[in-house]
């Protein structure tokens, strides 16, 4: 689908490489102050401290960061910038599973249906967090946390920022600008180890 618009709302697509293929997951920050390039640094210091803190170490070794792109999407002449980190950041847990298996972490906004919810596939699975066809629970709550982690890290600078989904389809038909919609927690369905499906265009991301 197109650049979709969402008023005062970055995308920041974080890009890893894993096993010779590239794979990335894409989240949404609601900017409670005014946009600019300041305030999308701001995120993008906050992201990657947050990826060497709590994210990284939760995946395969050979899961290795590329690069941050962040996108104002309140216009779509919005600036867009890339980041990179001096210092290479890898995971830090040993072998992984082939690059297509993952892991759904879902997450869920204040409304119902499937405008209000979105999945974040895990880049790579360790094979010591697993058993059989299915992810351990204590992998499982690993992976919530850490993105419960970077809700809370988000919402602590002043202005705050909030970490969400945005959702671009109402009833079937098309919005401009898009909704936010804040995501205060982070949930799975089951264990069952998966490969990333594709969602319909401009449902909750």
């Amino acid at each position: 689908m197109a650049t979709p618009t969402a008023t005062s709302v970055y995308r920041v697509e974080i890009l890893y490489q894993q096993q010779s293929q590239s794979t990335e997951n894409v989240i949404h920050v609601h900017d409670l102050g005014v946009t600019s390039i300041a305030r999308m640094d701001e995120v993008a210091v906050l992201v990657i401290a947050w990826l060497i803190a709590d994210w990284f170490p939760l995946l395969p070794a050979t899961t290795i960061f590329n690069k941050l792109i962040i996108t104002d999407l309140t216009t779509l002449t919005s600036p867009r910038k890339e980041y990179t980190n001096a210092a290479a950041i890898a995971g830090g847990s040993g072998g992984s599973l082939p690059s297509s298996v993952t892991f759904a972490v879902h997450k869920g906004g204040p409304g119902r249906g499937r405008n209000n919810t979105g999945r974040l596939y895990v880049p790579g699975i360790p094979v010591n967090a697993t058993s059989g066809n299915f992810l351990n629970a204590a992998s499982a709550a690993e992976y919530r946390d850490a993105l419960n982690s970077l809700s809370t890290d988000l919402s602590a600078i002043n202005p705050p920022f909030e970490y969400g989904i945005i959702s671009c389809v109402q009833q079937g038909l098309p919005i401009v600008p898009c909704d936010f919609n804040a995501t205060p927690t982070h949930s799975w369905a089951d264990l069952a180890l998966d490969v990333e499906r594709r969602r319909a265009a401009g449902r909750g991301q």
